[in-house]
């Protein structure tokens, strides 16, 4: 019960949950003093910081990720490239590998836990690049240098090059499948991304299975209590949830998604 408790009151001490909790106090303050209008501009802005950073961030955000949900790996067919696609890992200069895994480096892991399972002949490494002591280096390049470290002879390691969005790594994608006539690709990406990505491959005319990862929403527990107050890390959920949402449009509008791949999306 304690436990429970403790749980429940603990994200009130992070900076936006006890900004939250001043706003709350604040009103019922300025109510208590017949100070209506101030207290009605607290009360708006505590419930427009749940709504934004509470809970309806999380499930909006499952509500892009639900359609992926996959419970194993071992169970995909073989294809003929497995395509990794870049925004798992951040170029830096200092760290020894030479980057820094971000909270969607689990495409990296997941790719590779599918070459140790022999799903493809090839795994191709897309990415953004980035000026380190006046040299370029992409995310491709530096996860490929890293693999050869580590022996993998199983696949063929193909770092795509140097694309700005999702968009130039299916362009680059399509160009490598129409030179080694590549049929089946599996497509891997973090679950909130993976309808705008996987539209805009079946667009350049590729045969994708989407294999998710990165979940934000289904499979955390929901036998907590429900909070009223925002959670740590919602505003960048809600962030997330309409990246997707306003890049799905912006690729229809540029005609990178197809009214076919368009109707195939879940």
């Amino acid at each position: 019960m304690i436990g429970a408790l403790y749980n429940f009151l603990r994200p009130l001490a992070s900076p936006v949950g006890f900004i939250w909790l001043l706003c709350i106090v604040g009103a019922f303050v300025l109510l208590k003093r017949k100070q209506r209008l101030g207290a009605l501009f607290l009360a708006i802005a505590a419930f427009l910081m749940s709504l934004l950073g509470g809970r309806t961030a999380v499930y909006l955000l499952g509500s892009l990720e639900r359609p992926y949900i996959r419970q194993s790996l071992a169970d995909l067919p073989r294809a003929d490239a497995i395509v990794l696609l870049g925004g798992g890992l951040e170029p830096t200069k200092n760290d020894p590998l030479g980057f820094n895994l971000n909270e969607a480096g689990d495409r990296f892991l997941t790719a590779v836990q599918l070459t140790h399972l022999r799903k493809a002949d090839a795994l191709l490494l897309g990415g953004i690049r980035k000026q380190i002591d006046g040299r370029e280096v992409t995310e491709g390049a530096l996860l490929t240098k890293l693999l050869e470290s580590w022996g993998m002879t199983n696949v063929a390691l193909i770092p795509l090059p140097f694309s700005v969005n999702t968009h130039d790594e299916a362009v680059h994608t399509a160009k490598l499948a129409k030179e080694k006539s590549w049929s089946r690709i599996l497509l891997v990406t973090s679950a909130a991304h993976m309808r705008r990505a996987e539209a805009v491959f079946r667009t350049q005319g590729l045969d994708v299975i989407p294999v998710a990862c990165d979940f934000v929403r289904p499979g955390m527990p929901n036998d907590e209590l429900p909070k009223p107050y925002p959670i740590r890390g919602g505003f960048k959920l809600m962030e997330n949830y309409w990246h997707e949402k306003a890049g799905w449009w912006v690729y229809r509008w540029r005609g990178w998604i197809s009214k076919e791949a368009a109707q195939k999306a879940p």
